[in-house]
């Protein structure tokens, strides 16, 4: 079974100042120059916010959907405790970003 989800209205700065701290050090070594500086102040959230919201929106996007998948596997536990604390039982085999 697949559910499909859809964000919209995102704070682009705000997303990656929650997950850079969890996936920053995964990203320290990516091809991409700005990805790596982003991932160098990983916990400077003011920073991270401010540098991800003056990005093209291209490049946001992009940088979201990198950031929610090298975090699956937080996502998928918090879904798990979620449907848990609400009594639903089930595997969640994968959870997966794309444009």
């Amino acid at each position: 079974m697949k559910i499909e989800i859809e964000l919209d209205d995102i704070d682009y700065g705000s997303v990656a100042a929650a997950l850079m701290p969890v996936v920053g050090e995964k990203l320290k070594d990516a091809q991409n120059p700005m990805i790596r500086m982003l991932a160098a102040r990983a916990g400077d959230s003011d920073f991270i916010v401010r540098t991800v919201n003056a990005l093209p929106q291209d490049f946001k996007d992009k940088l979201i959907v990198s950031l929610l998948n090298k975090n699956e596997e937080r996502m998928r536990a918090s879904v798990t405790k979620f449907a848990l604390s609400k009594g639903m039982r089930f595997r969640i085999r994968s959870v997966r970003a794309s444009l």
